[in-house]
């Protein structure tokens, strides 16, 4: 490690118990994933896109970043939904999207 260099503590939240463990612990960040375009999309809990202010309130508050997850292989039919979740995401206070396909960055 370079003298000087700040580790930032990103934890995954896969619901809110879980983002709220990772707020309470310490973490500087949070990535979570929505609902269809998230390799967790069919966990026992997922969050879709109409959790996305609370998610980022609850970051807000919390005093983390909150990174939104796009983590699958794009096809032509999700890029629409790409879009709109990307759209969602700025309009939230998201804090960098992560992405998997260069499609989501297209």
């Amino acid at each position: 490690m370079r003298e000087n260099q700040v580790i930032e503590l990103l934890a995954p939240a896969g619901c809110f118990a879980s983002l709220q463990a990772a707020i309470d612990a310490g973490a500087d960040a949070v990535y979570f994933g929505l609902s269809q375009l998230n390799m967790r999309s069919r966990a026992r809990r997922s969050f879709d896109t109409d959790d996305l202010p609370e998610l980022m309130k609850r970051c807000k508050a919390g005093g983390v970043k909150g990174y939104l997850t796009l983590n699958t292989i794009l096809y032509d039919h999700d890029l629409r939904l790409t879009q709109r979740m990307i759209d969602q995401a700025v309009e939230c206070g998201v804090d960098g999207v992560i992405v998997a396909d260069m499609a989501a960055i297209q």
